[in-house]
């Protein structure tokens, strides 16, 4: 009787020790996922605070220092993982539009020290500015393709196949609504298309240099025509940049 009732004790025993890890493997489970939460909601919120004027890296600090690190352990440590991932590269590509913005070429691409050294046949200018329009245009497609649900489901996708932690990164990632609203995803594409337009009365401009070599002298720190005509075209287009 007492070898019995010793056995059924061990299997008391061990009943209430398989229930008490299962009780700690989900409190565990559901405390990541809120450190998870609660870390995505930072990132988001810091995202959004930021401006196209402050897209570089040192003032997206804040954000990005948050991407290398993993808060959660486990297999939540697997989503957020793939969650950082997936925010670094959104961000990388925005930043490297900005980059190519702020290039001192682009920048000085209308002054008179540019005319002055490149002209009057403008080979470096001209092939620059098409070299600009081909870069934006791959970095606003590697957004876009960022932000597909295919793309972002591939970051999760590479790592695991579970389905429990593939449904938690897609509720969190995509939820029930779009990746990205259409109306940022209309502003960023017509941002980009005013930065082209810009780029386009910068080439005209260009042309209308080469297309005149002869009719026009830097004096000053300024550019001087020989008849109005010019003038009058010059100045047009560079009212199209106000």
């Amino acid at each position: 009787m007492k070898k019995k009732g010793l056995i059924i004790g061990i299997i008391v025993l061990i009943v209430v020790l398989i229930l008490g890890w299962i009780g700690w493997t989900v409190y565990d489970q559901l405390k990541q996922e809120e450190i998870l939460r609660q870390e995505v909601s930072e990132i988001e919120s810091a995202m959004d605070n930021v401006t196209v004027e402050e897209t570089d890296v040192q003032n997206l600090e804040g954000v990005t220092s948050k991407l290398d690190e993993i808060k959660t352990t486990g297999d939540c440590a697997i989503v957020e993982q793939a969650i950082k991932e997936c925010f670094k590269d959104i961000i990388n590509t925005a930043i490297d539009i900005s980059d190519i913005l702020k290039e001192e070429q682009i920048q000085n691409m209308l002054s008179a020290e540019n005319y002055q050294t490149d002209g009057p046949e403008f080979i470096n200018s001209t092939a620059y500015i098409s070299d600009v329009k081909t870069r934006i245009e791959e970095e606003k497609n590697r957004f876009l393709n960022l932000c597909t649900e295919e793309t972002v489901m591939s970051y999760i996708n590479q790592k695991t196949d579970d389905e429990y932690l593939v449904d938690l990164y897609r509720e969190i990632m995509i939820g029930e609504g779009e990746i990205i609203k259409q109306e940022d995803k209309e502003n960023f594409e017509t941002s980009l298309e005013q930065v082209n337009r810009i780029l386009d009365v910068e080439e005209q401009i260009i042309n209308l240099l080469k297309n005149n070599k002869g009719n026009w002298t830097i004096e000053n720190n300024q550019i001087m025509f020989n008849s109005n005509q010019l003038v009058q075209q010059y100045n047009g287009l560079l009212n199209e940049l106000q």
